[in-house]
This record gives structure tokens, C-alpha cells and sequence, in this order.
């Protein structure tokens, strides 16, 4: 059990809301005298806000959805372990999981490459994933409160079908397949309602899988320096001018002082 939890975002459900919980014993600890103070700390509207999203939570059973949907899900991403090769393991909490993605399962080598490839193909299959960890190789999962055990499923299901997909060897920048709204349908199973923009775009743009950060750079085009670009240099050529005037004036003060 953890003596200080700081929580932010979340808890004000889109509203810049943070709170700080600890014991009655900590607490006490920082009345030594020593003045603090917050500027917005206690507002009114932020606290009528956080109180309303506590009542949400309570009165639609969030707390027990997110046990059952988070069981369920992270169960379900367990079985990619012996599916898939990359996947080196699945671990999480409630509604938050990592899947850790790897080059080989014996020496759990990391590979950020196949986990960028990954949530940008589910990207396109609409499910908004984000990488994280020191080597920036696991893919993280952490729906809303509201996400169901048939979201979960559908997750799963489209997970299954990008780990099989052959670029997921591939080590350089590369242009993701355009996926039609029946594709993506057939990918994330009968469980999943796709979002209404799918019908809206008739040709979504590709995208780029950003593999390597450095080589990434370096496979886009440089800009053509253009009349900003232009008065920017001058600005900074004339501020180093200005800059080496006034040394030159306060080097003959000195001496004439």
C-alpha cells in the first residue's frame, strides 16, 4: 500500500483537476511551521467536478465494470503470448495492461519497432493505443471506465490479426496499408461498433510507421527555406551584431573609467 498517491486527469473526467491522498500521520508531518499554499487549490467549480464524477462512478457500477472488463481483456491478451512470437508478456491492473513487445521470446530482446508498427495499425482499426517503458516497447492499454468485456474482445480480436501481419519484421520506415471501413469491420469482429467517421472518409490518409526516431528524420524532405526562414536568420544575425556592439562599448567603458 502506498503512503502518498497523486492523481490527476482522470479524476476530473476532462476537467484540470488533481488531488493528492495519504494517511492522517503524513499529513501531519507538513505542519512544521513552513507556509504553503495553492492558488487554485479548493476552488469550488473543480470540486463540484470531482464530486460529480465520484457520484458518476458510484452510480454506474465503474469501479465493478472495470474489474470484470479488466479480468476479461487482460486474460484475453494473455493468449497472444502463445500466438504470437513477438509478444513477449501481458501485465496489468484493473483496465490498464502493457503488452511487451519483443525481437525474440529467450532473451526478451525489446522491439519498439513492432510496437510502434502495432498501435499504429490499431490506429487505423480504431483503437487508440500508446507505447511506453524504458525502451519504449510496451504497447499500453488504458480504455475509459465505460470499456465493456465485448470492447475487450474486439480488442483482442484486432490485436490478433495485426501481430500476424508480415511487416511486423520490418526495420525501416514504412507506409501503412489504407484500410477500408469492411476491413477494419472484419478485423475487429462482431463486437465492436467502429466510430461514425469510418463513413466519412472515403480515403483515409496512409500512415508512417515511425520505427527509428533518428532514421525517421532523416526520410523527411527538408523544407524549402522560405521568407520566414529568411527574417528568422536576420533576426539572429542581428542580435549577435547587436550583442558584439554592446561588448565592444562596455570593454571601452571600462577602460575609460
Amino acid at each position: 500500500m502506498p503512503d502518498i498517491v497523486a492523481m490527476a486527469k482522470p479524476i476530473g473526467n476532462g476537467h484540470p483537476l488533481a488531488a493528492v491522498v495519504t494517511t492522517t500521520e503524513i499529513a501531519a508531518s507538513f505542519d512544521n511551521g513552513m507556509g504553503w499554499f495553492n492558488t487554485y487549490g479548493g476552488n469550488p467549480v473543480s470540486c463540484i467536478v470531482g464530486l460529480s464524477v465520484l457520484k458518476a462512478i458510484n452510480e454506474l457500477g465503474l469501479r465493478e465494470n472495470a474489474h470484470v472488463s479488466g479480468r476479461s481483456l487482460l486474460d484475453g491478451l494473455k493468449t497472444l503470448i502463445e500466438t504470437s512470437d513477438c509478444v513477449g508478456d501481458v501485465r496489468g491492473e484493473g483496465l490498464m495492461a502493457g503488452i511487451e513487445m519483443v525481437e525474440c521470446k529467450r532473451t526478451k530482446a525489446p522491439a519498439p519497432a513492432k510496437a510502434n508498427y502495432v498501435i499504429n495499425r490499431m490506429r487505423q482499426l480504431g483503437f487508440l493505443l500508446s507505447t511506453d517503458g524504458p525502451f519504449d516497447n510496451v504497447v499500453k492499454v488504458k480504455p475509459p471506465m465505460l470499456f465493456s468485456v465485448a470492447d475487450g474482445r474486439a480488442l483482442v480480436d484486432a490485436l490478433r490479426v495485426v501481430l500476424k501481419e508480415t511487416p511486423m519484421t520490418v526495420k525501416t520506415p514504412m507506409r501503412l496499408p489504407i484500410v477500408s471501413r469492411q476491413t477494419a469491420r472484419d478485423a475487429a469482429g462482431p463486437h465492436r461498433q467502429l466510430p461514425s467517421f469510418w463513413d466519412d472518409c472515403r480515403q483515409p490518409t496512409p500512415l508512417r510507421t515511425q520505427f527509428d526516431r533518428h532514421e525517421f528524420d532523416a526520410h523527411v524532405p527538408a523544407k524549402r527555406p522560405g521568407y520566414g526562414h529568411k527574417a528568422r536568420r536576420l533576426m539572429v544575425a542581428l542580435s549577435t551584431c547587436g550583442a558584439m556592439v554592446l561588448a565592444v562599448l562596455l570593454a571601452w567603458a571600462r577602460r575609460e573609467g
